[in-house]
């Protein structure tokens, strides 16, 4: 278990909750800038954009726990992801943009200790991921 990266994740999240209202806008934007392609698969469904959201970050905070379960849910999310088109390189691109949506969101609090917890558990979480799309009927597309 990586503690560090538990309270640091936290505490950025405490502070971007203090300062922005609604943190999935600010990955959308982020996201869809990143991957115009993208912005086809979720049409205009906020819940669906809300409840992806947070589930990231609840898989984030498994990692940092080691939670037995993420890999159940790892696979059922890559399995369903794949049936409508998402792509390796996508799931590289959204958690850049959580980062980044995190970035912006704490502003001038954001500390090297939040990069570096977010980043190393992101790492992590795509590991997973990539592994379970190998698993899955082969690769997802890179």
């Amino acid at each position: 278990m990586k503690l560090s990266d538990l309270l640091s994740i936290h505490e950025s999240l405490e502070l971007a909750a203090e300062r922005v209202d609604d943190l999935v806008p600010l990955v959308y934007e982020r996201f869809f800038a990143l991957r115009p392609d993208a912005r086809a698969l979720f049409g205009n469904d906020a819940l669906g954009r809300g409840r992806m959201f947070n589930e990231t970050l609840t898989m984030i905070l498994e990692c940092t726990q080691e939670v037995g379960y993420l890999e159940g849910i790892v696979e059922r999310e890559v399995g369903d992801h794949r049936e409508y088109g998402a792509t390796l390189s996508m799931y590289e691109s959204y958690f850049e943009a959580v980062v980044q949506a995190m970035q912006d969101a704490v502003g001038e609090s954001w500390t090297p200790s939040h990069e570096e917890s977010w980043r190393r558990q992101l790492k992590h979480l795509m590991s997973i991921v990539a592994r379970h799309a190998q698993i899955a009927d082969g690769p997802l597309n890179h």
